[in-house]
């Protein structure tokens, strides 16, 4: 795949004469991963916004034919099937799509793609029983458009912060205690006893004193520690 094979791809898709819930080509999926700083932002919101669409598949009609059918409507709801507990027969019923475009999850990704990232894999948790396969290959695509485009290579807050090292992370929570008006400590970098910075602040109802210990992590799960978060002299 080239640049050149890709962007007449790109042309299509974005005709809208092309539908389609995931990028078909491996190789073109990789394509754009790897040269996404020669993007835009807007190139490739305009991807998203189209594998995001909401759609419906001639199997999804055959279903919604089914669900209307009495006998065998019955036959699942005696077999335990309970169809008009499920999000996608509700949605084939009230002839809806059958499956909700996700085009909003956009107006996250501009300021808070972890959040994006965090309400796709919402989505595939609660459908991924009845979503055809391809809807899952292409949300997976989009969480690794996402990342590589607004994470890895994005300027917003959040991803400064996340490619910040670990000290610069702590002297960055020290400045921000300095400039709230506490008297701060800096502990070294190895060897802190836990503790990377020391806060003491005097208050008209007495003393303050914060043991603060920075952690900086992208997806890694902190384990609960007993919280101390200050002590009063």
């Amino acid at each position: 795949m080239n640049k050149k094979e890709f962007d007449l791809w790109l042309e299509k898709l974005f005709s809208y004469n092309y539908l389609t819930e995931h990028i078909p080509v491996v190789e073109a999926h990789q394509f754009l991963l790897d040269n996404i700083a020669e993007y835009s932002d807007e190139t490739v919101l305009n991807i998203l916004r189209c594998l995001l669409h909401s759609y419906y598949r001639p199997m999804d009609e055959d279903n919604a034919m089914l669900y209307k059918d009495t006998q065998y409507f019955r036959w699942c709801k005696e077999r335990g099937m309970h169809l008009d507990k499920t999000e996608y027969y509700y949605r084939l019923i009230n002839e809806y799509e059958a499956w909700e475009g996700l085009t909003w999850i956009v107006q996250l990704i501009r300021t808070s793609p972890m959040e994006a990232i965090k309400a796709l894999n919402l989505y595939m948790a609660a459908e991924c029983a009845m979503m055809p396969d391809y809807r899952l290959i292409g949300i997976g695509q989009c969480i690794d458009i996402i990342e590589a485009k607004f994470i890895k290579n994005g300027t917003n807050k959040e991803v400064i912060l996340l490619n910040l090292r670990p000290r610069e992370f702590e002297i960055l929570i020290y400045k921000l205690y300095c400039s709230m008006g506490y008297d701060c400590i800096l502990t070294p970098a190895t060897r802190d006893g836990g503790k990377d910075v020391v806060a003491g602040k005097n208050n008209a109802d007495g003393g303050e004193k914060l043991y603060i210990e920075c952690k900086r992590y992208k997806t890694t799960a902190l384990k609960q520690k007993q919280l101390m978060p200050f002590l009063v002299w």
